[in-house]
């Protein structure tokens, strides 16, 4: 996804809105997502002077696995974006984005600040990173989903195994004589 911001480099305070429906499946893959439909992405970008200011919102249906009962189910989410791009010379680019993508220290302190050059701005793996970064820590289908049997592996969503459950404490068996 690319921002034309010709318009925008000559006066300090332009903004123009910005709307995007991209399938960003295969570059997702590499980020271990399953995007299931494209991207919607509704932004406004904003020279502000020293750098551009990207905010908004993004729109994606993720394919994810349940921990507990390992079924995959679509997983919807609504993900703000707020990035800063700041423009660099075309001959400090090489330098600049090959100290953004290694995390080496820079002598300019970047800040949240990405580096670009040209009239271009490309959001692709600042979208992804959000999406990523927005993927919850714990994935499950429902709040109330059972998981699976730990001993014959049914799922107990679809019913009761016929496992005899002794979900007794080693430690605890010495009190089950006092019974």
């Amino acid at each position: 996804m690319f921002i034309d911001i010709s318009s925008l480099k000559k006066t300090t305070g332009d903004s123009c809105s910005v709307k995007f429906n991209e399938d960003l499946s295969s570059k997702a893959a590499e980020y271990g997502v399953d995007i299931l439909n494209p991207v919607k992405v509704t932004a406004d970008v904003t020279n502000c002077g020293s750098y551009f200011q990207v905010s908004g919102s993004i729109d994606v249906a993720v394919k994810l696995i349940c921990d507990r009962c390992l079924k995959s189910y679509e997983y919807l989410m609504n993900i703000k974006l707020f990035e800063q791009y700041y423009y660099i010379e075309d001959n400090d680019c090489k330098r600049d984005l090959l100290v953004y993508k290694t995390d080496i220290k820079p002598d300019v302190d970047l800040g949240e600040k990405i580096p670009f050059s040209g009239d271009l701005i490309n959001i692709d793996l600042e979208v992804l990173s959000a999406v990523r970064l927005a993927l919850p820590m714990k994935c499950l289908c429902s709040k109330d989903c059972l998981g699976l049997c730990p001993k014959c592996g049914m799922n107990l969503n679809f019913g009761q195994c016929n496992c005899q459950n002794d979900d007794i404490d080693v430690r605890m068996s010495v009190l089950k004589k006092l019974l």
